[in-house]
């Protein structure tokens, strides 16, 4: 966890110069790196596991990256339809309904007295 690697920043020295101890951290979490001695910091394969480690950490999960190619493909879709608008509901303009000024399709008519 993150609060087990900040322990070894308080641990003694003897534990931070552990070599086996500090790969084990680093697996864990890449920023346990920063607790181990300046010698082991130094330390080549140390350095990679804890790249390793933090490049494992930030890919997606499997259902964070199912849910991301879901979102391209929808998105790609709907650019592709873009230049399609779609009727409005009732049927648009086509079928206007007649005006309240006795159906005749929007034109007013004089009263006669």
């Amino acid at each position: 966890t993150s609060s087990g690697w900040k322990a070894l920043m308080n641990a003694p020295p003897e534990l931070r110069e552990d070599r086996d101890l500090g790969v084990e951290a680093v697996r864990r979490n890449a920023a346990a790196i920063e607790a181990l001695s300046p010698a082991l910091r130094k330390d080549a394969e140390l350095v990679s596991e804890s790249l390793g480690a933090f490049a494992k950490r930030m890919q997606p999960s499997q259902r964070t990256a199912a849910a991301l190619d879901w979102k391209r493909s929808h998105r790609e879709q709907r650019s592709a339809g873009a230049g399609r608008r779609r009727p409005a509901p009732g049927g648009g303009a086509q079928h206007r309904r007649s005006s309240s000024h006795g159906g005749n399709g929007g034109e007013r008519r004089g009263i006669e007295l």
